[in-house]
């Protein structure tokens, strides 16, 4: 069976989907559980490092509504659903991946290091700057009357 024909992209099937489909949502199901670990433990992972932090949420995040949406039309498969159970758009949610993973990577590799640098010459800056002194603001004299209504 030639799985990227179009006669298997676009049917429904009546039958148990073929075992590579069962890789596929155990594929889906394990980047969902590693994104989600990564979600929630990003302040662990990059303790000290907020770009990493932010880097790390934006990825999991993309990751996380990818495969989630994966895993629905995996099921939806399995349990024959019109429409929703071709194979066509389980191929397309791994083609999403592939283009999230291509995204991610150009990101860490290009933008990642100049926010890195930027982080670091903010926080390099501010150590070494001296503090702005505070001057005192002038008294003005103040009626000796009370505030507020008066009382008759």
């Amino acid at each position: 069976m030639n799985f990227l024909s179009p006669s298997n992209l676009f049917q429904a099937s009546a039958t148990m989907p073929p075992w590579p489909f069962d890789v596929m949502t155990g594929a889906l199901v394990a980047i969902f559980l590693l994104s989600l670990i990564f979600y929630l433990r990003r302040g662990k992972i990059a303790r000290d490092n907020p770009v990493l932090r932010r880097f790390i949420r934006r990825a999991s995040q993309a990751y996380l509504w990818a495969s989630g949406i994966g895993i629905f039309l995996a099921i939806m498969r399995y349990l024959g659903v019109d429409y929703i159970d071709m194979p066509f758009w389980l191929y397309l949610d791994w083609l999403l991946l592939i283009g999230i993973t291509g995204y991610f990577v150009y990101e860490r590799s290009e933008r990642y290091p100049l926010a890195l640098w930027e982080f670091r010459h903010a926080t390099e800056q501010r150590r070494y700057r001296p503090e702005a002194r505070r001057r005192a603001e002038p008294q003005t004299p103040r009626p000796n009357r009370p505030r507020g209504k008066r009382r008759r």
